[in-house]
């Protein structure tokens, strides 16, 4: 199969994250499983594309650049930190991939996950992951703590500023729930440290 470099795709609507509303037909996701990673970059055009609150399902492919010609997302961009989930297939446009959990994702081969590196140090405590439990419940407990231990893993934190700072970074973790996860809040603290530096 051919691979191209750039994967041009319509957009309807496009959440900050990347991931897209399109028109139904299946056609961007199924291009891109059958690439498997392998093309450079995804780009979604749409002269009025709007901002969208999506809830992506563990086969969605989020966008790398979105390009429209008016409309809400004029002004906006895609994060440069992402967080994906370890068994979704890593991909070029990835950037540095760190993964972020103490421990190593089930069933999963070094290889498949095509790590930058692997962070132990920057995850919550054992005794504050056991104590979350993916509880959504937590969740804001869980964040207010986890931000304070990550205040006290300055060199590790800082290592993740300097890696976003040269490209795209992915935050890879392991939780079914892609919301509620050390990678989301993760994320939320690294981009405030961008913000105030």
């Amino acid at each position: 199969m051919l691979v191209p470099n750039v994967v041009i795709s319509p957009v309807v609507g496009v959440d900050t994250a990347g991931f897209r509303l399109g028109h139904g037909g299946g056609f961007y996701d199924s291009t891109l499983a059958a690439m498997d990673g392998r093309h450079r970059a995804s780009v979604g055009v749409h002269p009025s594309a709007r901002i969208a609150t999506i809830y992506p399902q563990p086969h969605d492919v989020p966008m790398d650049v979105v390009g429209v010609g008016r409309g809400d997302l004029a002004a906006a961009s895609m994060s440069d930190i992402r967080i994906k989930r370890a068994y979704r297939t890593a991909r070029v446009s990835d950037g540095a991939r760190i993964l972020v959990d103490r421990i190593w994702p089930r069933g999963m081969a070094k290889d498949r996950l095509r790590l930058t590196e692997w962070m132990k140090d920057v995850a919550p405590s054992d005794y504050l992951r056991r104590w979350f439990g993916h509880d959504p419940q937590k969740w804001e407990a869980f964040r207010e703590t986890y931000f304070y231990e990550l205040a006290n893993k300055k060199d590790a934190v800082s290592r993740l500023v300097d890696l976003a700072a040269e490209g795209r970074l992915t935050l890879v973790y392991g939780a079914k729930d892609e919301t509620h996860n050390n990678a989301a809040a993760l994320k939320e603290h690294l981009e405030h440290r961008k913000t105030t530096e």
